[in-house]
């Protein structure tokens, strides 16, 4: 694929406490109209109500933070993947507690998944 895909912030935080959240399910209705709120967005990167990133729609964050590699932990609110569980086994990420703040200033953003594997990603701003 070429290029960045577009991502954007919901519009307002997950329950880190919600237990659906850490298993794949059909109850999607939420992850559905934050994206459909962002036209103009690929993807949309959750947050809990720490300000704390979680996920995207489809795939784990992976932030280059001070020139490290690092994800958010599955205590932030997310389902974790096997291929983020993998790329940590491998030490190719590390895991850690990302703040919104740190999403906005990263060096790097993308976003995984095992199908997918890495993708690049360019954060939009609100429109």
């Amino acid at each position: 694929m070429k290029g960045f895909l577009r991502v954007g912030i919901a519009r307002s935080p997950v329950n880190s406490a919600n237990r659906l959240l850490f298993h794949k399910t059909t109850a999607r209705n939420f992850y559905t109209s934050e994206l459909e709120a962002r036209p103009d967005c690929d993807d949309v990167i959750f947050y809990n109500e720490r300000d704390e990133v979680t996920e995207s729609t489809i795939a784990n964050v992976v932030v280059k933070v001070d020139g490290k590699l690092v994800t958010p932990p599955r205590s932030s609110g997310l389902l974790a993947g096997t291929f983020r569980d993998q790329l940590i086994a491998d030490g190719e990420i590390e895991e850690r507690t990302i703040t919104v703040e740190e999403l906005q200033n990263a060096e790097e953003l993308f976003l995984i998944n095992s199908v997918r594997k890495w993708i690049s990603v360019a954060l939009k701003s609100v429109p």
